[in-house]
């Protein structure tokens, strides 16, 4: 792999920032205009015509939007190659939040087993009206075993820019 310096294929130098001083919630805090992670032990928001709580934001998503998300939320979990008890935990309490039928609770609780395709899960698709949601979920995922390594600190700062 090329450090910073090094030239590219092209011949040009490359020089990449260090990333390992970006925190995620600062990725979130800048993306997601100062709004904490989603907290999906929280209970239902009392319904309010004025704000759009949590709740009624995941239930705003449509099925196959709903499956995304947790393809999302699956994959991000496999990025350090473990899938810790919290994070089985934070996916069970998300298909409860989202109010999954059994056979996309089957369907979600088999990509802990074994990773989503990794062509199921392009950034581009995220709905342009979700991808706070979707961030919030990735980041929230990632930060609930409170052990964030390096490459899910990366993966979670690519796909902010990527979705942005």
């Amino acid at each position: 792999s090329r450090g910073p310096g090094r030239a590219s294929n092209s011949g040009e130098s490359v020089v990449k920032k260090p990333l390992g001083h970006i925190c995620i919630r600062l990725v979130s805090l800048v993306f997601a205009g100062f709004e904490p992670p989603l907290d999906f032990d929280d209970p239902a928001p009392p319904p309010n015509p004025n704000t759009m709580g949590k709740e009624s934001a995941l239930l705003q998503l449509t099925r196959e939007e709903r499956m995304l998300l947790m393809r999302f939320v699956c994959s991000f979990v496999w990025v350090d190659f473990k899938v810790r008890v919290e994070e089985r935990e934070m996916v069970a309490r998300l298909i409860r939040r989202l109010e999954l039928d059994a056979a996309e609770e089957q369907e979600t609780l088999e990509w802990l087993k074994t990773p989503p395709d990794p062509e199921s899960i392009d950034p581009y698709d995220v709905p342009h009206a979700h991808r706070v949601l979707f961030l919030r979920a990735v980041e929230t995922v990632v930060s609930v075993d409170r052990e964030v390594t390096p490459e899910e600190r990366e993966s979670v700062i690519l796909f902010a820019q990527l979705i942005r």
